[in-house]
C-alpha cells in the first residue's frame, strides 16, 4: 500500500467558490462576497495569460476555448496532483495546511483513477494555523516563514525541551481518530484579529515567555519551541 502524504499552509488561492456562495459568517454581514467572488479568477487568469491584450481581443480568447472550467475542492487538488503524478495505481492520501475551503486535513484512498474521501477535519481545527501561531509567536511572519520554523526544529531535543508537554495539550486527538485544537490559546480563527494576531494571550501566560519581537535575537528559549 503507498500513501501519499501532501502538507501545505498556502490555502489563499485556488478555492473552490461554490461553498463560499453562502453566508459564512451571519454575525458580521448577511450578504456573500470576497470568496464567492473566486468564480472569477480562473477566467481572469486565463485572461492575463495573454500579454498586451486590449478589450476587443478578450472574446476571442475565450471563443477557442474548447475546455470546459470545473472548480475543485482545496485538498481534492492536492490529493490529485500528488496521485495523478504518482504513476500508482491505487494509494491511500492525507492533505493538511491551513485550511482549504472549509476542511483543514483530508484523508481518503485513490484507486483506477477515482479519489474518495473518507474522513476531514474542519476548520478551526488545523494544524497548519497552529503552525502559523507558532511562526508568528516566533517573530516570523505567519502564511510565509514557517520554512524557517522548519529550520529551527532540527535544533531541538524533545529531552531538554520545557514547553513540550503545554504545546502537546493544546492539539488533541479524538476518540474518533480526528484532532482538535484548545483554541482558548488561538487567535487565528477570531474574525477581528484576523491575520494580525494568531495566538492569544492564554498562550502567552501558558509559555510564561514574552513573544519574540521581529530582529530581536533568537535565544535558545525560542529554539525550544
Amino acid at each position: 500500500m503507498i500513501c501519499l502524504v501532501h502538507i501545505g499552509l498556502h490555502p489563499n488561492n485556488g478555492w473552490n467558490p461554490a461553498w463560499h456562495l453562502e453566508v459564512i459568517n451571519p454575525r458580521f454581514s448577511s450578504q456573500s462576497r470576497w470568496r464567492a467572488e473566486y468564480l472569477y479568477s480562473i477566467p481572469n487568469n486565463i485572461i492575463n495569460m495573454k500579454k498586451n491584450f486590449d478589450l476587443g481581443e478578450t472574446t476571442q480568447i475565450f471563443k477557442g476555448l474548447k475546455s470546459k472550467i470545473v472548480y475543485i475542492d482545496h485538498h481534492l487538488a492536492h490529493a490529485a496532483g500528488s496521485y495523478y503524478q504518482s504513476g500508482f495505481k491505487e494509494a491511500s492520501f492525507f492533505v493538511a495546511d491551513g485550511r482549504g475551503e472549509r476542511h483543514t486535513a483530508t484523508a481518503g484512498f485513490c484507486k483506477s483513477n477515482k479519489i474518495k474521501v473518507l474522513n476531514t477535519v474542519n476548520y478551526p481545527n488545523s494544524l497548519g494555523l497552529f503552525y502559523s501561531m507558532i511562526t508568528q509567536f516566533l517573530g516570523f511572519v505567519p502564511d510565509s516563514d514557517e520554512w524557517k520554523v522548519m529550520a529551527l526544529a532540527s535544533y531541538g531535543t524533545s529531552h531538554k525541551n520545557k514547553f513540550i508537554n503545554k504545546i502537546q495539550d493544546i492539539v488533541k486527538v479524538n476518540k474518533d481518530g480526528k484532532f482538535s485544537l484548545d483554541l482558548d490559546y488561538c487567535g487565528f480563527h477570531q474574525p477581528d484579529v484576523h491575520g494580525k494576531k494568531f495566538y492569544s494571550e492564554e498562550f502567552v501566560n501558558m509559555l510564561g515567555i514574552q513573544p519574540r519581537k521581529k530582529e530581536e535575537i533568537l535565544l535558545e528559549t525560542f529554539r525550544l519551541l
